[in-house]
């Protein structure tokens, strides 16, 4: 399902949803960065950072993830979008179709509340695809060179095939959400353009 992040209706609650979802995602890709700076820099050095005054960070950490939240959505949108598009055909003859069911779900209330929650759902469970399998990788740079992180092998292997099992279940989450979704769509058209 490409589509655009942006919303629809341009209320100021789905604008603030919108936002939320780019921040939930991008505290994720924070993470992948700050463990990438570990394996580059070090725990020591990186801990420096903690210095600086709580409100600094905040409003430097909040802006950062913000940003990385934008470009980890974009990058899962680009990455998946096969998959969205295979679910989007089966449903859809066109995409006149499918935009035509989306303008009418917003026509109703109850549908539109549907449809923007299960977006909402879609854009967080895409970006953590790529969060989890990004934190796996960063995991593994760090546990590679920081010897002394005073964790076994066993216990790496554990961490690692648990991000990389998130990874799997967001996707799994992402497709059946898209799945449900489409189908809820093609419902609301004429029954002779529905897939």
């Amino acid at each position: 399902m490409a589509e655009s992040s942006a919303p629809m209706g341009g209320s100021g609650i789905a604008v603030t949803a919108l936002f939320v979802e780019v921040l939930v995602v991008g505290v994720g890709a924070s993470g992948v960065v700050f463990l990438t700076a570990c394996a580059v820099f070090g725990v020591r050095s990186v801990s420096e950072v903690g210095k600086i005054d709580g409100t600094v960070l905040a409003a430097i950490g909040a802006s950062v993830s913000y940003v990385l939240g934008i470009i980890i959505d974009r990058g899962a949108d680009f990455l998946l979008r096969k998959p969205s598009e295979v679910c989007q055909r089966k449903h859809f003859e066109s995409d006149a179709d499918y935009d035509a069911a989306r303008l009418l779900s917003y026509a109703d209330p109850v549908a539109s509340g549907k449809y923007e929650y299960s977006r909402s759902r879609m854009r967080v469970c895409r970006g953590w695809v790529l969060n989890w399998a990004a934190l796996a990788v960063a995991f593994i740079g760090w546990a590679v060179r920081d010897p002394e992180n005073h964790m076994g092998k066993g216990d790496e292997m554990i961490v690692i095939f648990f991000l990389l099992s998130l990874c799997l279940a967001s996707y799994m989450a992402w497709l059946s959400i898209v799945r449900s979704t489409m189908r809820e769509l093609a419902e609301l058209l004429p029954s002779s353009n529905a897939g």
